[in-house]
């Protein structure tokens, strides 16, 4: 969470540590502000949707472990301008604010703007009533907690980088992890798939099973190449109680696990047909 600096040995501290070199392409980047829930997963999404992005947070904690982790975080306090340049706001495309102090929330778009003006900022605050104030200083999109799905958030970022509605389909899937034993319980998942549906309606989404005799069991989704070769995209895959959310290319498939697919009818007929599934 980041709250405004009150301490001179804090802002001094603010200062030097966020002279690390951050080992990224600083050009057409997203700043995330905070990185709380939103920002984590939001960094997750980036990364599954291959967009460079810097990480600014107040809490030394989570600077040294995320670090550590090789994440491209620097410690600072966002409403201080050569904190923003440490993040590449001059850059940047976008900045997403995911912090829930309304003053700093304020500065920060304030201040950004006054460094880069064509940046598109979206911030997260907790009522309907401070939006109007907020796009006043210079945010281009708000949203207020009282209506706020992490999915909405990760949309708006997501469509301003052209990624294909099919792709934000994925990632909205992936934020959700948590749910994704909803896809699997017959009582849920009609209406789980069929809001899929309606939110891609040139594709289908489907729940197959790997039959005995496929010839894709026991080998990994990227020796099979479901996407090039059938042109499915592969988006859970369940073994047994294990339910694997936007699986790697070295999940190994097995007899009876399932997978959520999604792609043309026609493809995922011929793929039930050839590859030996069943729904």
């Amino acid at each position: 969470m980041l709250a405004r600096v009150a301490w001179p040995h804090l802002a001094d501290a603010s200062r030097r540590i966020a002279r690390v070199r951050l080992d990224i392409e600083l050009s057409g980047h997203v700043v995330i502000i905070g990185f709380g829930v939103v920002g984590r997963n939001l960094a997750k999404l980036c990364k599954l949707a291959n967009i460079s992005y810097t990480i600014i947070e107040l809490n030394p904690d989570t600077v040294k472990n995320e670090r550590a982790k090789g994440e491209p975080i620097i410690f600072g306090d966002a409403t201080m301008p050569y904190v923003l340049e440490k993040a590449g706001i001059r850059t940047a495309k976008l900045l997403v604010s995911g912090i829930p102090d309304p003053g700093a929330v304020r500065q920060v778009i304030e201040t950004s703007k006054s460094i880069n003006q064509t940046i598109h900022i979206v911030a997260r605050t907790r009522y309907v009533s401070e939006t109007r104030p907020l796009l006043k200083l210079g945010a281009d999109e708000i949203v207020p907690e009282e209506f706020e799905t992490a999915v909405e958030i990760f949309t708006r970022v997501l469509e301003k980088y052209d990624i294909p509605k099919e792709r934000i389909i994925r990632f909205a899937i992936e934020a959700k992890t948590a749910n994704y034993q909803l896809l699997m319980e017959s009582s849920k998942k009609s209406s789980v798939l069929e809001q899929l549906r309606q939110a891609y309606s040139n594709y289908e989404v489907r729940n197959l099973r790997i039959t005995e005799g496929s010839e894709i069991s026991g080998k990994s989704l990227s020796g099979i190449n479901l996407r090039k070769n059938w042109g499915l995209t592969v988006m859970v895959v369940q073994k047994k109680e294990e339910v694997i959310a936007n699986p790697d290319g070295d999940t190994i498939l097995d007899i009876n696990d399932r997978m959520i697919v999604y792609g043309e009818p026609s493809k995922i007929n011929t793929a039930v047909e050839k590859l030996r599934l069943s729904e």
